[in-house]
């Protein structure tokens, strides 16, 4: 018995023996401890993306934006410091591709900080003149300080004389906040003086958008008149005024100086398209409207016009406001507009990228994953500086490049080599960091007897289910074989074996990255007992056409969605990342994703249609559901 224990253990390989009593174990003791502060980097850098992409959803002000954009790009360059450090400085070309990223990125924020998104009347003020106009930014002013009557609205910018698509609902959200009236007036407020236009016009509510197109488009109209009659170029910019009508009673227009005797107002009624100088026989409402106008010439030191209305229970509402020595284009809407049937898309054509979009784009610049990385060890030599465009671009590939660092490194050190009949796949295993059990460190061939890393034993026990079958034929599709024939890049490297892989592993971490036929996966898992965890699922390539390979993107993404992981497609990679606690459901989800790695490796081949995809997600997924109602019930 003794002598047959003693055979058992005699299976140590020479050489691994010696490289860790050699100088050389030091050395990539240290590159193992540069990576795991690379691990962490990252653990904190998907903490700070999440919570820039909350950030974001919930559109908080720029400046705690930019805070949070600001500590990602720390972590990154954090990570990057710790590839070099691992690499003798082979990657220091990432750093003036981070710095013009971030550069790129502040020049955006700093364009959006000029800008002005649709406001309520009630948060307009006359600092805002340079961005929303001098009538929009006045009428604000007399509105929130003076404490004046105005009817209720919102100041909406205009970027040479178009509507942003995305203030068409908060246009629709005001509209319905105040009960539907049946017509809404529009008034632009240009930046240009030569542009401010007195005349307010009534719409129906039901077709404003119709509606607010042509007024658009008669205002461009005019000031291509204008510009051909003084041989000056301009464009529209300032902002739309749209606010509830008041049924007015009546309305007008008021100057506070007069021409012949500048201390006299003059005070003009409407009367259909006309208007009428009120001399004698002054309504009473009259006396409150010149004390209003006093009050507004007084606080902004000048003359000005003013548009008044008066409602049916006398209420006086001022909703115009201009300075008296200001040009004024005068503009005559016509009295009968043909609605045009084509002018809604007309109007669509017409929209300019929005508020929405530029945090859409700043998302994207952040957290997009854009760049698919070649199969060349050597990741310094063959990656186009050009390709990067995103900082989530940059933390993928110095990951990427530190792991194929480690393997470069250590071709000759200690790599174990992990087989299991059950699975046809010759996996290397780099461990750094209590990965392997001790008595296991000098084998070069060892199982998965010998391996201590949790996730990767939790993660094994899917790949060796016993619904997985790594063996087998799949259910083929001729189609998709010459498909297959007619790619440039088949390989040769995968036979009988169907494969290889590489294992990264600690105690508490696992990174695999496998290569089946045509296409490429990764699987890593990082736990920590407090905060939060993380999954990562990646698929990238195939064999067959374009239609299996998008059929086998849109399954992978129906299955990773219901177990929690947040998917996004680029071209032909799938990408997925699971964060959360340390329990039961993570490490039922890190099994799954063991089976997963065997279930999808050739269904590119075999879908065909949504209807084969939504088979096979729900056969995949079944016993998935089974397993987390057994644990929300215990």
């Amino acid at each position: 018995m003794t002598s047959s224990r003693s055979k058992d253990k005699v299976k140590y390989d020479n050489q691994l023996i010696k490289f860790f009593l050699s100088e050389g174990f030091s050395n990539i003791k240290t590159n193992h401890l540069s990576f795991k502060v690379l691990l962490r980097k990252r653990y904190n850098l998907f903490l700070e993306i999440e919570k820039f992409k909350r950030q974001i959803n919930k559109k908080i002000t720029l400046s705690k934006i930019e805070t949070d954009i600001f500590k990602i790009y720390k972590e990154i360059k954090s990570i990057i410091q710790c590839l070099n450090d691992l690499s003798s400085g082979r990657y220091r070309w990432l750093y003036p591709l981070l710095e013009n990223l971030k550069k790129e990125i502040k020049e955006e924020c700093l364009s959006q900080e000029n800008r002005v998104g649709c406001l309520p009347l009630e948060e307009i003020d006359f600092s805002l003149k340079d961005k929303i106009g001098i009538p929009a930014a006045q009428l604000g002013e007399i509105k929130n300080k003076l404490d004046i009557p105005v009817p209720p609205g919102i100041v909406i910018p205009l970027s040479q004389g178009v509507l942003k698509k995305q203030y068409e609902e908060e246009i629709e959200q005001c509209i319905k906040r105040w009960g539907h009236p049946a017509t809404i007036s529009i008034q632009i407020s240009p930046l240009n003086k030569e542009f401010w236009l007195l005349p307010k016009l009534e719409v129906l509510t039901r077709i404003w958008k119709e509606e607010l197109l042509i007024v658009l488009e008669d205002i461009k109209y005019q000031i291509q008149t204008w510009q051909t009659y003084v041989g000056k170029e301009s464009s529209l910019e300032g902002s739309i005024i749209i606010q509830k009508s008041i049924k007015p009673k009546l309305s007008g227009i008021l100057y506070t100086s007069n021409p012949s005797c500048p201390e006299q107002p003059l005070i003009f009624l409407k009367d259909n398209k006309n208007f009428l100088l009120i001399e004698d026989n002054k309504p009473p409402f009259i006396e409150s409207l010149l004390s209003y106008a006093e009050r507004i010439k007084s606080y902004f030191k000048e003359d000005i016009i003013l548009g008044w209305e008066v409602d049916e229970n006398e209420k006086i509402y001022i909703c115009q406001c201009v300075p008296i020595n200001s040009p004024i284009l005068k503009f005559s809407f016509q009295s009968e507009r043909k609605i045009r049937t084509d002018s809604r898309k007309d109007f669509q054509k017409s929209i300019s990228i929005s508020e929405e979009a530029f945090f859409n784009d700043l998302k994207e610049k952040i957290t997009s994953l854009t760049i698919a990385l070649p199969e060349s060890e050597d990741l310094a030599v063959v990656v186009n500086p050009k390709e990067f465009k995103t900082f989530r671009d940059l933390s993928f590939f110095s990951h990427e490049a530190a792991v194929r660092e480690l393997f470069l490194l250590e071709k000759e050190g200690p790599l174990h080599i992990l087989k299991d009949p059950r699975i046809p796949i010759t996996f290397y295993l780099l461990d750094i960091g209590d990965g392997v059990h001790q008595q296991a460190l000098f084998k070069r061939e060892i199982t998965i007897s010998d391996i201590c890393s949790l996730p990767l034993l939790i993660l094994w026990r899917g790949m060796t289910h016993e619904d997985v079958d790594w063996k087998g034929a799949v259910e083929f599709n001729l189609g998709g074989f010459f498909s297959v024939l007619s790619r440039s890049f088949i390989e040769t490297s995968v036979k009988r074996e169907g494969g290889k892989g590489y294992f990264v592993v600690a105690r508490n971490y696992l990174y695999l990255r496998l290569r089946l036929a045509y296409h490429l996966m990764n699987v890593e898992a990082f736990f920590r007992e407090e905060g939060d965890n993380y999954l990562i699922f990646r698929l990238q390539g195939g064999g067959a056409g374009s239609s299996g390979r998008h059929q086998r993107l849109l399954l992978l993404r129906d299955i990773l969605e219901p177990l929690g992981f947040e998917v996004e497609i680029t071209s032909d990679l799938i990408c997925g990342l699971y964060l959360g606690p340390r329990d039961k459901k993570l490490e039922i989800t890190l099994n799954y994703l063991g089976r997963l790695l065997a279930f999808t490796r050739q269904l590119d081949m075999t879908l065909h249609d949504q209807e084969k995809r939504k088979t096979y997600v729900e056969t995949f997924l079944k016993d998935y559901y089974r397993q987390i109602t057994k644990i929300e019930n215990s």
